[in-house]
């Protein structure tokens, strides 16, 4: 009987680990065994991405690393436009003006706060007219042209985000 439980624990045990070896692979969308590669295929996985836009998270890192991209670049995209979003936000409360800020329906007079002009993210720079600001958000990453930093353009004016354009 006690012979019988040990093997159950352990058949269990092994379950569970091919379980979540399953679920981690799933988790990071890894090519199936349908779609694995061989390496000496690599340059051909990378051509047909850059091609037909089709990418999975392998051929998607491939094709950042051969262009020299920091293949967590894309993540720093990303947190650069949520810091843009931010500032933007900042902006257009002061544009609308309150007992706390001089708005008052123009950008004049407001200025990135401090401590935001540089982020764990990258720097923050914002060009102000009366009714716009046209923000420039640098990354410490470097982007798709695998020799400058990541870089991301937001403009905006009193009431909206204008456009959002990624540089690099």
């Amino acid at each position: 009987m006690e012979t019988t439980k040990l093997i159950l624990d352990i058949f269990k045990s092994i379950v569970l680990a091919i379980i979540a070896v399953l679920l981690f692979l799933i988790y990071l969308q890894l090519p199936s065994s349908k779609q694995s590669i061989s390496l000496n295929k690599v340059p051909d996985v990378v051509e047909k991405a850059q091609k037909t836009g089709e990418q999975n998270i392998f051929s998607q890192r491939l094709v950042e690393e051969k262009k020299g991209q920091d293949p967590d670049a894309p993540a720093n995209r990303t947190a650069i436009i949520s810091d843009l979003t931010k500032l933007a936000s900042l902006a257009h409360e002061y544009y609308r003006g309150s007992v706390t800020t001089a708005g008052r329906n123009s950008f004049e007079g407001w200025k990135i706060p401090p401590g935001r002009e540089t982020t764990s993210n990258g720097n923050f720079t914002a060009s102000i007219t009366s009714n716009s600001i046209t923000f420039i958000g640098t990354g410490n990453r470097i982007g798709y042209d695998g020799s400058t930093p990541v870089k991301i353009i937001m403009v905006i004016d009193g009431s909206r985000i204008i456009s959002t354009n990624v540089d690099n």
